[in-house]
């Protein structure tokens, strides 16, 4: 027998965005470890041009060699904190239980319950570097966002669910994350 859709909730699910986040995490050691290097490395070479020529400066190639390398390291390391702050924000943003909830009279949010002619657009946003892609639902109560990653259901069957509840006035514009 077949039974009437009625609802379809949006659930959470954090895997994704806790795997960035320890990857990002995992990320940093090298770079810290690098960059650890290089300046003891700096101090050791320092330290015997000291201690073998009285008064003499560092020559200008090893004064360059190691500029570069500390510069380059600490590029590195800065990107690298940035990128698991970000993971780490994205995980914020995921909640537990249930992300959003389709029916036929609309779509019920955080913000509360806006029916179908409430909603204006139903879009997604590209990732960047730091981030992955936002699904924006913009209605007449505000406009809620939530990291694609961290939802239960696949772009296209949330866009597939979205003009069905909807009777074909609304879709999801993938656009912005379509290969």
């Amino acid at each position: 027998m077949l039974q009437q859709l009625t609802r379809t909730p949006v659930p959470w699910e954090r895997g994704a965005l806790t795997e960035r986040r320890e990857g990002a995490l995992r990320g940093l050691t090298w770079p810290a470890v690098s960059l650890t290097g290089t300046l003891v490395g700096l101090v050791a070479v320092t330290a015997w041009i000291a201690a073998t020529r009285a008064g003499v400066s560092l020559p200008f190639f090893v004064m360059v060699f190691f500029g570069l390398s500390v510069l380059s390291g600490a590029g590195f390391l800065g990107y690298g904190i940035l990128r698991a702050v970000r993971a780490h924000q994205e995980l914020g943003l995921a909640g537990e239980g249930i992300a959003f909830e389709i029916d036929h009279d609309g779509i019920t949010t955080s913000a509360g319950k806006a029916p179908w002619e409430a909603v204006q657009a139903i879009t997604t946003l590209p990732g960047g570097a730091l981030h992955g892609p936002l699904l924006r639902i913009d209605h007449r109560l505000g406009r809620d966002e939530y990291p694609v990653d961290a939802l239960g259901v696949l772009p296209g069957s949330l866009e597939s669910a979205v003009r069905i509840f909807s009777r074909g006035r609304h879709g999801v514009d993938l656009s912005a994350i379509e290969d």
